[in-house]
């Protein structure tokens, strides 16, 4: 029987833990287990969420703003998976494999401070993120059923909407971890660019869509306003970017730092992509 001796008990309990530890530890860095196409599609698609819709769009529907802002919006947005590609390996490194947050480089580079600091920061960062990611949503809920989002009249429908999707999100995470994370922002990103495929095709295939050289002109500048807000969002999203938690551990659940760093270029040029589309989109309907 396994459990006869004092000894065999031991030995079983302690195959237990070790068991326990390692799936914890899964749970909550899904280790060394994401290919670079899942690193890819992990960093597009939780990175792009509702307010694309919102961000890139409002640049470019501003004349003021126009190219230059909608390239800055977009180069901004893909930046950060560019430094994360320079630094990641050595905060991997530093670290150990046993990390899965930049609170831990905190703790090991810099002492229990910095750690401290590093996580109050990253909590008040994600916490406007998840608040202006969710309120995008709500709003484009309401939009679709032909709510006016901006009355006081549909705060309960737009709030329901917020409350199903934390539920929901957090109901999936509790039981299966980042790799649930990971499995879902593979779906997500399929699912954006077949939406944005579905966009193009019927933006461009309505005869009073179309845009002159003359109107496309009005609506696309080169202005000094667009320069100054694209050196704002590149240096205000890059620094923001490095307290998101989520970003970070792809680092430690890529396979290999050779995966994390495609993972990341790749995600990187994807959500460049996807914020000119819909920045020079915002032309379009202005012109």
């Amino acid at each position: 029987r396994p459990h006869s001796s004092p000894d065999g008990s031991a030995i079983a309990s302690g195959d237990d833990a070790e068991k326990a530890s390692h799936t914890a530890d899964f749970f909550l860095a899904a280790r060394s287990s994401a290919s670079a196409r899942a690193i890819a599609l992990s960093f597009f698609a939780s990175g792009m969420g509702a307010w694309v819709v919102y961000g890139s769009t409002e640049m470019g529907a501003n004349p003021e703003l126009s190219w230059l802002g909608v390239l800055g919006y977009s180069g901004a947005s893909a930046f950060p998976a560019l430094i994360v590609c320079a630094i990641g390996p050595r905060v991997r490194r530093i670290t150990g494999e046993k990390a899965f947050a930049t609170t831990d480089f905190g703790l090991v580079r810099y002492g229990r401070l910095m750690q401290l600091s590093v996580a109050a920061i990253s909590v008040f960062y994600m916490f406007i993120f998840l608040v202006s990611e969710m309120t995008s949503i709500s709003n484009v809920y309401g939009l679709l059923v032909g709510l006016d989002t901006f009355s006081d009249t549909t705060i309960r429908y737009t709030t329901s909407i917020a409350i199903s999707l934390a539920v929901f999100t957090w109901f999936y995470t509790s039981l299966a971890g980042l790799p649930a994370s990971i499995v879902t922002d593979k779906f997500q990103a399929g699912l954006m660019a077949t939406l944005v495929f579905v966009l193009l095709i019927v933006a461009c295939a309505h005869p009073e869509n179309r845009v002159s050289k003359q109107e496309f002109a009005v609506a696309s500048n080169w202005t000094t306003d667009g320069l100054m807000a694209a050196v704002t969002l590149v240096i205000a999203i890059a620094c923001a970017e490095m307290f998101n938690q989520g970003t970070w551990q792809r680092v430690w659940a890529a396979k290999s730092v050779k995966d994390m760093r495609r993972g990341f270029a790749a995600g990187s040029f994807m959500v460049f992509l996807l914020m000119m589309f819909f920045g020079i989109m915002g032309m379009l309907a202005y012109a």
